[in-house]
């Protein structure tokens, strides 16, 4: 299946533009808000099902676009509105969006392995624009899809008259050759990597995990791999000079990191998704808290365990049927039959399937 004949666009988290600031007349760098690799792991994963996208036809869900850009989306078929935890109280394509230019244009906005923000259904208040943002988008298409079930029931719930539409496709990272095709999971431990989420109140439950780790697993070559970029706190890693300078600016990141090293994990922080992605494939056994990390690993059909940071991945846990784990208890996790979530992937993506065919569709 394939939507490059189709003047096909994506609208993607993963790319976080350089903005001024007019407010307070300075400059939004980049790292305040952390380029997120595991974003970028979904925009490929969509292109893996769809094809890839042209140049200059994946724009940020971050700022409004451009003039040019929006003249451009105005003629476009299929905008689709990759993945990630989009489902907001503001949900929209972007920030301060126009239903009017949506009522003017031709082009259908396809949410795609969208999920809820990270706090539980019951916070989730969506606001009078996004409603009418949600049935608008849906005038025009004959499905969507939601990466867990907690989003479908919630927006069933919402939307009663569009009930049946949102179709729970769970997140295209996991879907990918290695794990459907597959019949035995991978089962060597020669390199295992540890992912973080080094936001919040995170010291006990990742300083557990890597401790847990180099216990478990002292012969293997361990990595702790950064997600985000949180700058100045990765800025000066390299050098022993530039991490004292970084601890007064960095604070935890940079204790978690200089944890990491005295318990021999080489820390890696890849620069792009493509990076990330080259990375994961020498790594065999993932253990941490970036649900794209244990998605992409399981994709690769490599085991992976997930420890608990926010309600992001409690319903494709539920669906998949893989735990989420107790960093103190990670021995207790290591015989999970990992066949259980290949039979439930596979079943899955039948319903993946449906929704891609549905987007090629004549409008």
């Amino acid at each position: 299946m394939s939507d490059k004949t189709n003047n096909a666009f994506a609208l993607s988290p993963y790319l976080v533009p350089f903005m001024h600031n007019r407010a307070n007349g300075g400059i939004n760098f980049r790292w305040r808000v952390g380029v997120n690799i595991g974003d970028g792991f979904i925009l490929y994963a969509i292109e893996r099902l769809l094809g890839p996208f042209e140049s200059g036809k994946v724009l940020s869900t971050r700022v409004k676009p451009k003039l040019a850009s929006l003249a451009a989306l105005s003629g476009a078929r299929n905008i689709y509105l990759a993945g990630a935890n989009q489902l907001t109280d503001n949900f929209a394509p972007w920030p301060n969006f126009d239903l009017d230019f949506f009522n003017r244009s031709r082009a259908r906005f396809i949410p795609f392995g969208v999920g809820i923000d990270g706090r539980s259904v019951a916070a989730i208040k969506l606001t009078p624009l996004a409603r009418e943002v949600i049935r608008a988008i849906h005038n025009r298409i004959e499905f969507s899809s939601w990466r867990c079930p907690q989003t479908v029931a919630f927006l069933d719930r919402e939307f009663p008259e569009l009930a049946g539409r949102f179709l729970m496709t769970g997140c295209p990272v996991i879907f990918d050759q290695p794990l459907l095709a597959s019949h035995r999971f991978h089962d060597s431990t020669e390199h295992v990597a540890v992912t973080i989420t080094d936001r919040g109140s995170f010291m006990d439950r990742e300083t557990a995990t890597l401790e847990a780790v180099a216990r478990i697993f002292p012969g293997s070559r361990k990595s702790l791999v950064l997600h985000q970029r949180f700058q100045p706190a990765t800025l000066f890693d390299a050098t022993g000079a530039g991490r004292f300078v970084a601890k007064a600016l960095g604070g935890n990141r940079i204790e978690i990191r200089n944890l990491a090293r005295k318990l021999g994990f080489d820390v890696v922080a890849p620069k792009t998704a493509k990076e990330g992605l080259s990375f994961y494939r020498t790594v065999d056994l993932h253990i941490g808290s970036r649900l794209h990390a244990h998605l992409m690993m399981l994709s690769q059909n490599k085991k992976s365990f997930l420890t608990y940071v926010d309600e992001r991945a409690t319903g494709m846990a539920t669906h998949f049927e893989f735990p989420i784990c107790d960093p103190n208890r990670i021995d207790e996790y290591l015989n999970l039959d990992f066949e259980i979530v290949r039979r439930n992937a596979i079943s899955t993506f039948e319903t993946m399937n449906t929704f891609v065919r549905s987007t090629l569709k004549a409008i």
